[in-house]
């Protein structure tokens, strides 16, 4: 059954009614949604707070930047992929990849230049890549509206 589809039988809850307007499958939606909730959160944290030990490396400008493509690509992700937005959406990916990938960039310098030990957080930010890679090749070639495809 598609969202074209679906009838709002009389006296639905606001709940409900909400939870018929995400883009099917819903629970995906749901999921991804909350993925670039965090992003966006983490994003304003280090523009709030830059981490030192990243901001020392690489300067306080460039790491805010890369908060800044975090942030809005979380933002963005956020508000597109509930309604199924997808060619917002690919924005956000573009954004979050470029940013996790400079981040990962930096986290394997900091491995081989410094003391410590920073691979599992190397592991962690080259899974969310492989996530958000995922994602952009799945709603890459996606129309504007779903429906669309079956005309």
């Amino acid at each position: 059954m598609t969202q074209a589809n679906v009838l709002e039988p009389a006296g639905t809850g606001a709940l409900r009614r909400l939870w018929l307007r995400i883009h099917e499958p819903r629970v995906v939606a749901l999921i991804h949604f909350f993925t670039y909730t965090v992003l966006l959160c983490g994003g304003i944290a280090a523009l709030w707070d830059p981490p030192t030990s990243i901001a020392g490396q690489i300067g306080l400008i460039s790491m805010l930047m890369l908060a800044g493509m975090l942030a809005i690509g979380g933002a963005i992700g956020a508000v597109a992929v509930l309604p199924g937005w997808w060619w917002v959406e690919r924005y956000a990916t573009m954004l979050i990849v470029t940013a996790a990938t400079i981040y990962a960039v930096i986290i394997g310098t900091l491995q081989i230049t410094s003391a410590g030990n920073r691979l599992l957080q190397l592991s962690v930010v080259l899974g969310l890549i492989g996530h958000v890679i995922v994602r952009m090749v799945r709603i890459w070639d996606r129309p504007y509206d779903p429906a669309r495809r079956n005309r």
